[in-house]
């Protein structure tokens, strides 16, 4: 009997533990809604030329456009060239305020990563894939 109990009371340990676990978690998931017809991601990411670790974007206000696409690299990208485009689109230099030629500047890199915001104008509902390039300069 005393070793059931034991069993029992481990059980529900458990799942208290699981139960407040995944409050947590859904208390940080943000639940602010885009409207209707919004992507929030992308069918394709291709990259050329280095290792795409992470992209993300910045939406309007509105949630209907994308204003920035922000990209870490595993590499240091250090005055090589950046282009992007959208949707097979014609690819242009990543430019971002007084950044306006595509190379990579220094102060994006640290400790061998490279961190990079480009300036885009898209909107959420067409954007279905990006392509990366970079090139040595």
């Amino acid at each position: 009997m005393k070793r059931n109990k034991k069993r029992i009371i481990a059980a529900v340990a458990v799942i208290v533990a699981l139960a407040a676990g995944g409050a947590a978690y859904t208390a940080a998931i943000d639940t602010t809604a885009l409207p209707n017809g919004t992507t929030a991601g992308y069918a394709a990411i291709t990259v050329n030329g280095a290792t795409l670790t992470d992209a993300n974007y910045t939406l309007t206000s509105d949630g209907t456009g994308i204003n920035e696409v922000n990209l870490t690299f595993s590499d240091d990208l250090t005055g090589d060239n950046l282009s992007l485009a959208f949707n097979g689109g014609s690819l242009a230099p990543c430019t971002h305020g007084a950044e306006t030629t595509g190379v990579v500047p220094a102060s994006d890199v640290s400790s061998g990563t490279t961190t990079i915001t480009c300036d885009v104008t898209e909107t959420t509902t067409t954007a279905t894939a990006l392509n990366i390039a970079v090139t040595n300069n």
